[in-house]
C-alpha cells in the first residue's frame, strides 16, 4: 500500500483539482494504512470532483472509512448514496443487504 500511496500522491501533485481516480487510490491506500482522517479527506475530494457520480464506488469507499471510524450514521448515508447511482444489480443487492444488516445492528 505504501507504493500506491506514493504513486497517488505523485499523481495528485501533477493534477490536484481534477483527478478523482488518484484521490480514490489515495483514500484506499490511507484506509489500508489506518490513516482514517487522510482517507476520508481524499475520498471526499474524489466525491467532490465526480459530481455526476460516474463512479459511485467512492461512496462505498466512504462507507468503509466510516465503518473503520465507528460512525454508523455516516456509513449508512454513504451506502444509500451508493445505491442511488449503482448500475450493477448484484453489487446493489449486496450493498442493500449490508445496509439492512447495519441498520439492524445500530437499532439495538
Amino acid at each position: 500500500m505504501g507504493e500506491v500511496l506514493k504513486l497517488s500522491n505523485r499523481a495528485l501533485e501533477l493534477d490536484p483539482t481534477n483527478d478523482a481516480v488518484a484521490y480514490g487510490y489515495n483514500a484506499v491506500a490511507n484506509l489500508n494504512l489506518h490513516r482514517l482522517s487522510e482517507a476520508e479527506k481524499s475520498a471526499l475530494k474524489a466525491s467532490e470532483i465526480d459530481r455526476n457520480n460516474s463512479d459511485p464506488r467512492v461512496h462505498f469507499l466512504l462507507a468503509q472509512i466510516y465503518e473503520a471510524k465507528r460512525d454508523p450514521a455516516n456509513e449508512a448515508a454513504q451506502l444509500r448514496e451508493y445505491l442511488k447511482f449503482a448500475s450493477d444489480p448484484s453489487d446493489a443487492a449486496m450493498v442493500k443487504q449490508y445496509l439492512a444488516d447495519l441498520e439492524k445492528r445500530t437499532a439495538k
